[in-house]
């Protein structure tokens, strides 16, 4: 987009849901990939499950590391570390639980709406 943030979704939906529901909240055109489960290399808690939003980004010059994953649970935040990405919590989802956690993640908000101000204000290479 116009400030240089790229968005892509990984979800567990398939794709005739996830799409329909895109489409629905008309958002479909907010992301430049999208990835079903069946898309996916590997799943969630797995890191592999970033490898298609990861080569999407690389023409870029973006390496894991410059990219900040929100996810709502446990899962998404094991994944985005494993992958060497910024993990951000956020506690709105049904299974905003994250205790047992290895490590902390990068951020903690309470809703989706905190992230993208955040992101933001974040210089480049801050988020590395």
């Amino acid at each position: 987009n116009d400030a240089g943030v790229h968005c892509g979704l990984i979800t567990s939906r398939n794709r005739s849901s996830l799409d329909e529901s895109l489409r629905t909240k008309r958002i479909l055109d907010s992301f430049c990939h999208t990835a079903s489960h069946c898309e996916t290399v590997g799943h969630k808690p797995e890191p592999s499950v970033f490898t298609c939003w990861l080569a999407k980004l690389k023409p870029f010059g973006i390496a894991a590391h410059q990219v900040a994953y929100v996810g709502d649970g446990k899962v998404d935040i094991e994944a985005a570390q494993g992958a060497g990405m910024i993990a951000i919590a956020v506690e709105t989802g049904p299974n905003h639980q994250f205790k047992g956690l290895a490590r902390a993640p990068h951020k903690r908000f309470p809703t989706i709406a905190h992230v993208g101000p955040w992101i933001l204000k974040q210089p480049y290479r801050a988020l590395g």
